[in-house]
């Protein structure tokens, strides 16, 4: 019984996960857990696994050995397309469609799920609302807009049906530090009022001291760490660890 209470409050869960993209082996026996309810940044190099990793969380990859369990669901065996219903997915670049003005971007989730009109609005004003966008971007097409501003719609659309988990991979890379400042309080703001499970993907140790409760540090197709914020920089299980550790913790967390 313990044991199935842990694992009920795991946003995402893997488990002995290996998985090849071509000759390269991206991902090595990796094991490693996402509670709910919190931030987790996944954090390393590029080519460290970090995207592929969330990629399997979303069932866009499929492991070559191991487990992947989301929301409760065993990726194996499971109705994907109900799954991804729950989950929120942002990436770099944010994906807009770039032949749609931003409003249609952002109320697409709601339109597809059949949400009555009234309700798309609603949620619509509360989220334009929480991330400070101005209602007359909603009748701009993506290239008219900032690259803060796509970031935000992007977040708003992946938010749009109140999902219980976030994926947001390298949301942020590309903007200017005073924007990303803004996004990220932004960000803070509607995990206040939206306490959503969210897993972030970054390379930037500061990006993910100022979002994340935990830290998963990886390497090379491994999870060196995963941890409490406090714990991984407090205590770093490597030398490779230790040495982003310093840079962490300078931040004055």
């Amino acid at each position: 019984m313990p044991e199935r209470t842990v694992k009920l409050d795991q946003a995402a869960e893997l488990c002995e996960v290996t998985l090849r993209r071509g000759d390269v082996l991206a991902l090595k026996d990796v094991t490693v857990s996402f509670p709910r309810n919190l931030t987790t940044a996944i954090l390393g190099t590029s080519g460290s696994g970090k995207s592929s990793l969330v990629q399997l969380i979303i069932g866009l990859l499929e492991p070559d050995g191991g487990s992947v369990r989301t929301l409760g669901e065993d990726l194996a065996d499971c109705d994907m397309r109900h799954l991804r219903k729950r989950i929120g997915y942002a990436v770099q670049g944010v994906s807009l469609y770039p032949h749609l003005k931003v409003g249609r971007n952002i109320v697409l989730p709601a339109v597809l799920d059949n949400w009555p009109e009234q309700d798309t609005r609603a949620r619509l004003d509360e989220l334009m609302n929480i991330m400070q966008l101005r209602p007359d971007i909603l009748e701009r097409y993506p290239h008219e807009l900032s690259g803060g501003q796509q970031q935000r719609a992007g977040l708003c659309r992946a938010m749009m049906l109140r999902p219980e988990l976030l994926l947001l991979d390298e949301p942020f890379s590309g903007l200017d530090t005073m924007t990303r400042r803004s996004i990220h309080q932004e960000f803070l703001d509607l995990r206040k009022i939206e306490p959503v499970s969210t897993v972030i993907v970054t390379h930037d140790p500061q990006e993910a001291l100022a979002l994340a409760d935990r830290l998963v540090v990886m390497m090379g197709g491994t999870v060196l760490q995963s941890g409490s914020a406090e714990a991984v920089t407090g205590q770093p299980a490597s030398d490779q660890v230790r040495e982003l550790c310093t840079g962490l913790r300078a931040t004055g967390r």
